[in-house]
């Protein structure tokens, strides 16, 4: 999937936290970031897969690793 080769070890991790139901905020404590950081990685996410919410970037990683 595109979406795997594109996105680091670390985006992979966070994306895969918030998909389960985590917040910004408690995926920023698990990997010891401020909040802002997270919603910044986030947006890079998005913008490097040319997506316009974090709804599709979800909808793109459980349809990426449901394949696998």
């Amino acid at each position: 999937s595109q979406l795997l080769q594109i996105l680091s070890a670390r985006d992979l991790a966070m994306l895969r936290q918030v998909a389960e139901g985590g917040t910004y905020k408690e995926v920023a404590e698990m990997f010891g970031l401020a909040e802002k950081t997270v919603r910044n990685a986030f947006s890079l996410m998005m913008a490097r897969l040319s997506l316009d919410s974090r709804a599709q970037l979800i909808a793109a990683y459980v349809r990426a690793t449901e394949t696998q």
